[in-house]
C-alpha cells in the first residue's frame, strides 16, 4: 500500500468516527404530527367513500346487466313464438326483420345453411 493510499484511508476512518451514530428512535411531538394525522385520515376517509361508491355503481350496473339480459331472453322467446304461430318449421334458421315504423309488417326470411 502506497504513503498515499494510506492517507486516504485514515482520512476516511477520522470522518466515520467524527460522524454521529443515527439515533434508532426519534420522538417527534404531537404538534408536529398532528397535520400529518388529520390529512392521512381525510385520504382514509376518501378511499372509504370511494370505495362504497364504486361498489354501488358495480350493484347498479349488475342490476342493468340482469333487466337486460331478461329482456334479450324475451326477446327471442316472443319471436320463436311468432316462428310457431305462423307454422314455420323450427329446425330451420329465420331472421327476423322487425318493422322500421308502427303498423309495418315484419318478415321471417330462412336463412339456407
Amino acid at each position: 500500500m502506497t504513503e498515499e493510499q494510506q492517507e486516504v484511508l485514515t482520512t476516511e476512518e477520522e470522518n466515520t468516527e467524527q460522524q454521529p451514530a443515527p439515533q434508532e428512535v426519534v420522538e417527534v411531538p404531537w404538534e408536529d404530527m398532528a397535520p400529518l394525522v388529520a390529512l392521512r385520515q381525510r385520504l382514509i376517509q376518501a378511499e372509504r367513500e370511494i370505495a362504497a361508491r364504486l361498489l354501488e355503481h358495480e350493484k347498479r350496473k349488475l342490476s342493468y346487466l340482469e333487466h337486460i339480459s331478461a329482456l334479450e331472453t324475451a326477446v327471442i322467446e316472443k319471436a320463436k313464438e311468432l316462428q310457431a304461430t305462423n307454422g314455420l318449421d323450427p329446425e330451420e334458421t329465420y331472421e327476423l326483420k322487425m318493422p322500421s315504423a308502427e303498423n309495418e309488417k315484419g318478415y321471417f326470411i330462412r336463412k339456407d345453411s
